[in-house]
């Protein structure tokens, strides 16, 4: 599977500018021999995606609304670890998950077909790389030889910048949202991606439909409960609020001492145990349950979207969650700024975001290392000013 710091290592080597000199030919070989196509005549989009389930969960509005004026093919090409946030919502006709045999295989004769369709001049499609920092998911996206091929550009992709038909400058500290928003606005020429009512978004129709079935009782959840997410499954670590921290924040948000459901993935099941295990030692007379791996993504979003107050870390739920509204969200930031990951376009409210900026911060998705050494002084210091 695709990890964040296993992505890292490739992309030093890919990175290099020979890799991007190889491939520039290899393209200007393919258009030599191939028919292009005008811009108005696409009919299918393929998205690149390799990482973060969260950020996806900022782009899908936006492609949900386009499939929905544009009637348009969208095509994922990602990974395991992040197509669990996509793939319940059945809005992408395909999902090409790139480490799977099956789908490094599918992949594979993708691009061969379109270099086919290409030479044939019916090739009507466009490739979006929504990666910032990634020359693994640049590569993959010019590798499904779409008619045109667009993508991100800053100081990091400077040697692979040419392999791109159209680009987007982001300078790291503007709304990521802006930037997904113009590179899918900018390749398909299109007008407004933004509904004027959000609330019967396109992307509100998708999560309902596959929520109707999904119901509380039948997970033995009622009446008003707390729900919280506290752990990142092992991605970026320093996200994580401690277990006292974590006890200041329920005992502020939960003065009624109403239930408890743990969120998260079968890889948070051992810290949810042990912050139980010390949570009861302390409070005993609360009843607090662990459903990390139980639930799928839209039964956990069903979960923390009904709870009385959901209790969230910079996580991909918190961004799946805000897709469409919640009762309550209070967020905890840190290493990333909530300022650059909350997507103003298709941000429901009733949000209170807890963030104090600091020197270092943002540090996640900038160094693979946090400068404190994990000791998360960017999370001390909301604590420091949030009484």
């Amino acid at each position: 599977m695709i990890n964040y710091y296993l992505a890292k290592k490739i992309d030093r080597f890919l990175s290099l500018r020979l890799f991007a000199i190889f491939f520039i030919f290899i393209k200007k070989l393919v258009s030599k021999f191939t028919k292009e196509i005008s811009l108005q005549s696409v009919d299918s989009l393929y998205v690149t995606k390799l990482l973060g389930g969260g950020s996806l969960c900022i782009i899908i509005p936006y492609l949900a609304e386009l499939k929905k004026k544009n009637n348009i093919r969208i095509v994922l090409v990602s990974s395991r670890a992040c197509t669990i946030f996509s793939d319940e919502l059945e809005m992408f006709d395909e999902s090409i998950k790139i480490d799977t045999f099956k789908g490094a295989f599918r992949f594979i004769c993708l691009a061969f077909l379109n270099i086919c369709k290409r030479i044939l001049g019916r090739n009507r499609s466009i490739s979006i790389n929504f990666e910032f920092h990634s020359a693994i998911a640049a590569y993959v996206s010019s590798f499904t030889f779409a008619s045109f091929n667009w993508g991100v550009i800053n100081n990091f992709s400077l040697s692979f910048s040419k392999i791109y038909d159209g680009v987007v400058f982001y300078n790291g500290h503007s709304n990521v949202g802006d930037v997904y928003y113009k590179l899918i606005k900018d390749s398909f020429g299109c007008g407004s991606l933004v509904p004027i009512n959000k609330k019967t978004s396109a992307i509100s129709k998708y999560v309902k439909k596959i929520e109707k079935n999904i119901l509380l009782e039948d997970l033995g959840i009622y009446n008003d409960y707390i729900a919280i997410s506290p752990f990142s499954s092992g991605l970026s670590k320093e996200r994580e609020l401690n277990h006292q921290q974590l006890f200041r924040v329920i005992a502020k948000l939960n003065p009624n001492n109403l239930r408890i459901f743990i969120l998260g993935s079968s890889a948070d099941q051992y810290k949810a145990n042990e912050f139980i295990k010390n949570f009861n030692l302390e409070h005993f007379n609360l009843n607090i349950v662990s459903l990390c791996g139980k639930l799928s993504i839209s039964a956990s979003g069903k979960v923390a979207r009904s709870a009385t107050v959901y209790i969230t870390i910079d996580s991909g739920l918190n961004h799946y969650v805000r897709m469409t509204e919640a009762k309550l969200i209070h967020s905890y930031w840190g290493p990333t700024n909530p300022f650059i990951m909350l997507d103003q376009n298709f941000y429901f409210g009733n949000e209170v975001i807890h963030y104090q900026k600091i020197y270092c911060s943002p540090c996640v998705h900038i160094i693979d290392k946090p400068p404190c050494n994990g000791k998360n002084i960017c999370i001390e210091g909301i604590f420091g000013n949030d009484k």
